[in-house]
């Protein structure tokens, strides 16, 4: 092999090296929601989204009160879930939030498949006025049913799904779907 072959070798192997794998993403922008009542689904990409009653598992279970504004959901005793069963290979969740209820108001939940069986959560925090955070979640490994924001008093701006192999399983339009990077 020459010395020019073996610098072109080189410099592919580093090139591919180099060059970072891309992981897919599937942003969920909850603005300009159409409907306004608990229980009443609509769907964003290839996910159903829903606003339901919280739960024991919420910090405050048996209400639905909620607001659908025009950038995002406000969430005052309520519970979103979106069901994500018809993604393979979702690796991280990002829900962004403004709290302004208190420390733990606000919680993100993921469950597996078919089951009711909590895969992990994270809470928020609240330093006395409007607090906008980022709740994130590994959940890689896991295959996702649904997730779930419970919060008592939170707006919802945006969820984020994203996977080095996030693929839906669904024949449906991917118009949501973009690169991070």
């Amino acid at each position: 092999m020459t010395a020019v072959a073996r610098v072109t070798a080189l410099t592919l192997l580093l090139l591919i090296i180099a060059i970072p794998a891309h992981a897919a993403e599937m942003t969920m922008s909850l603005d300009n929601v159409a409907v306004n009542t608990c229980d009443t689904s609509w769907t964003e990409g290839s996910c159903e989204l829903m606003v339901v009653d919280t739960i024991v598992e919420d910090f405050l279970p048996g209400f639905c009160s909620w607001l659908p504004l025009a950038e995002e959901v406000a969430l005052m005793g309520a519970r979103l879930v979106i069901d994500v069963s018809a993604l393979d290979g979702v690796d991280w969740i990002e829900v962004d939030v403004t709290e302004f209820s208190g420390d733990g108001h606000t919680r993100l939940f993921a469950y597996e498949e078919g089951s009711n069986v909590l895969v992990n959560f994270v809470m928020s925090f609240y330093d006395g006025s409007e607090t906008f955070q980022t709740l994130m979640m590994d959940v890689a490994g896991s295959k996702l049913g649904t997730i779930a924001v419970s919060a008592q008093g939170a707006r919802v701006s945006e969820v984020r799904l994203s996977g080095f192999d996030l693929v839906s399983t669904e024949y449906s339009s991917w118009t949501a779907m973009k690169s991070r990077w």
